[in-house]
């Protein structure tokens, strides 16, 4: 159910017991199909893991830029000079170690597609799938330090899990159902990544594509912590 400052007060999975919201470092947890509100304007997504920091932006849903639609986030389309990005209440600062799990669906056509965004200005915080138009091509700036690369396989652009994780020596890798996509990964940036909102207010926007559950943490998650996590996010969202 909802609580204050929209976020979920229980999300423990009764048939296993287990809480993603107890995992050590959360600090947003956008579940899929829950706590999601549109009034045509202003777009709700609550957050699960008990932080209070919600997807609330005033203007996200103006002109139908973006929606909710079998409870994922779509960021539908550019309105004007506008492109869609929706906002949390804070802007997540990783410093260190991270792990992102992002259950999306990609546009079928090949574009760039920036799905996180920092505030720092469009270009110095984003990571991007299909740089360049290319779709293993990924391009990450953490505070300015850019990082490009080609991986030996092209993320899905069909619906599925993707974790992007940094460790203690700033290696960068992104998975897709567990396995490394590899080629260029894992990469090193030291650099801080900040996180304000999904999609990007550049040309470079993740137009069309869906969010269908975001968790994020500032450390890295462990082994046997990720394997429940991903279990638990993959029964949730019939992957």
């Amino acid at each position: 159910m909802l609580g204050l400052g929209n976020r979920i007060i229980s999300s423990q999975n009764p048939s296993t017991g287990f809480d993603i919201a107890g995992v050590s470092g959360i600090q947003t947890w956008l579940k899929f199909n829950e706590g999601q509100s549109d009034d045509g304007d202003r777009i709700i997504w609550a957050d699960s893991s008990g932080q209070g920091n919600p997807i609330d932006d005033a203007s996200a849903g103006t002109g139908d830029r973006v929606e909710f639609t079998g409870g994922a986030l779509h960021l539908k389309q550019q309105v004007g000079g506008t492109y869609p990005e929706a906002n949390l209440t804070s802007e997540i600062v990783l410093t260190g170690a991270f792990t992102i799990f992002a259950v999306i669906d990609q546009n079928d056509a090949v574009q760039p597609e920036s799905i996180f965004q920092g505030s720092a200005g469009s270009g110095n915080n984003f990571f991007r799938f299909a740089h360049g138009s290319t779709e293993a091509k990924f391009r990450f700036i953490f505070d300015g330090t850019s990082t490009i690369l080609t991986a030996d396989t092209a993320p899905s652009t069909s619906k599925a899990l993707f974790r992007i994780s940094r460790d203690g020596s700033n290696d960068v890798d992104v998975f897709e159902d567990d396995t490394s996509l590899g080629g260029g990964f894992p990469a090193s940036n030291s650099g801080t990544f900040r996180i304000l909102r999904l999609g990007s207010t550049s040309s470079a926007s993740a137009v069309g594509a869906k969010f269908f559950e975001v968790v994020i943490f500032n450390e890295l998650v462990s082994d046997a912590n990720i394997a429940l996590i991903e279990t638990d996010i993959k029964t949730r969202n019939s992957l």
